[in-house]
């Protein structure tokens, strides 16, 4: 019964999708609808910030670096930061962030300080992306 309420609840979470690049936005958007999420997407950080702020909670979000990024950090902090006021002005816990980046790994190195919860280097498998995002869910 208590994997069944699971379930249920998963159907209308949302997944936030942050990416520049439309077809790989489409990716994993389709991965987060299999995985019965509710995918919105953004391809810009003005875009991912509203949407932060719009409707219930995120699930999670996935997002890159992004390419237009003064350093790798600046948009993780500045949603780590979001989602640290919604916190504290809403009570919305912070949702997990993955970070797909096709960066040298080692410059991520200390993700967590930055609210980032997991990095999967890309180019990936979809399955080992997909069971990453299973386990962030859980």
């Amino acid at each position: 019964m208590q994997r069944d309420l699971h379930h249920r609840t998963r159907r209308h979470a949302r997944a936030l999708v942050v990416n520049d690049d439309s077809a790989i936005s489409l990716l994993l958007a389709l991965v987060a609808e299999e995985l019965e999420l509710v995918p919105l997407v953004a391809h810009t950080h003005k875009e991912a910030s509203r949407l932060l702020l719009e409707g219930p909670p995120f699930a999670v979000v996935i997002t890159a670096s992004l390419a237009h990024a003064s350093t790798p950090w600046s948009w993780l902090d500045a949603l780590q930061t979001r989602q640290e006021t919604l916190a504290t002005t809403r009570g919305i816990p912070p949702a997990p962030v993955m970070l797909v980046s096709a960066h040298n790994p080692t410059m991520f190195d200390g993700y967590e300080d930055h609210g980032v919860t997991d990095v999967i280097p890309a180019p990936f498998e979809l399955g080992e992306f997909t069971t990453r995002l299973q386990r962030l869910l859980a």
